[in-house]
């Protein structure tokens, strides 16, 4: 296993996809068939060779149809297909790979869900369909996590003026679940907001403190981001000296934030002051 992700890390696809089919011919035991089919299809997943990810798959799913079982794919082997073709911006592969599984009786997980939305954030236009995938979760049996909130809020991006009302609610819906969002979800929906509305960006902020979660220098870097394409240089002053009372110490890119707040707001004497 080790010799063929060390083959394809290093570009050797050829080579490597030939050791594997000759691994295949010794009708070794079905586990290290099937463990070394993954790590070859993760090696080149994350070589960007997604391709040669499909080609893996190609041959377990082959192998599985003539009755051959061993090294046949499993839901690890289509995760990690579905997240090669979203990296290679093939969106519409990785949803048929994603829909495939229920007919080659491969039960569909959370990971399998996350990638094929990662796999919509990434293509460019297909931010709704990424969303509808989400709201399609439940039909097909699998429970959202935080990661799978996160990617979501992200995709909100692509909704245009409209993408931070859109943030809103969707974290609006997902606070009422049983989803667990963590500091990295929160700080998504917070992103979304940035650009297009300070208040909005600070009300997820103040929801992020009223739920007991761990602000983190990025929290505050983009809040005070949003504060400063507002024109609120105040706010984002606030927001810099309060960073102690969270336990934290100001970084470059907080006093970067709110720098730039305060020229943008023709503060210059103010700004000035703060770098010295």
């Amino acid at each position: 296993a080790r010799r063929l992700s060390n083959l394809a890390s290093s570009g050797q696809t050829a080579t490597a996809l030939a050791l594997l089919s000759s691994l295949w011919r010794e009708r070794l035991p079905a586990a290290i068939l099937l463990h070394s089919s993954n790590v070859l299809a993760s090696g080149f997943e994350k070589t960007g060779q997604w391709q040669a990810v499909l080609q893996v798959l190609g041959c377990q799913a082959s192998r599985q149809t003539a009755g051959a079982g061993g090294g046949a794919a499993d839901v690890v082997s289509y995760g990690t297909a579905i997240h090669a073709c979203g990296r290679g911006r093939c969106w519409e592969l990785a949803l048929g790979l994603l829909l495939g599984m229920h007919r080659s009786s491969i039960q569909r997980n959370t990971a399998a869900l996350n990638a094929g939305i990662a796999a919509g954030t990434a293509a460019k236009g297909q931010w709704r369909a990424a969303l509808q995938l989400v709201c399609a979760a439940a039909e097909m049996g699998l429970a959202c996590d935080s990661v799978t909130a996160t990617v979501a809020l992200r995709a909100c991006r692509g909704f245009g003026e409209r993408s931070w009302k859109l943030a809103l609610c969707l974290l609006t819906s997902l606070a009422t679940t049983s989803v667990q969002l963590d500091t990295i979800a929160w700080n998504a929906a917070l992103g979304v907001c940035e650009r297009r509305q300070w208040p909005a960006a600070l009300a997820v902020q103040s929801g992020m403190v009223m739920r007991g979660l761990t602000l983190s220098g990025v929290t505050f870097t983009v809040a005070m981001s949003a504060c400063s394409h507002g024109g609120q240089w105040q706010q984002a002053q606030r927001l810099l000296f309060s960073l102690g009372s969270f336990g934290l110490e100001g970084n470059s890119a907080n006093w970067n934030a709110a720098i730039a707040a305060r020229a943008k707001d023709t503060q210059w004497s103010a700004s000035l002051c703060m770098i010295g």
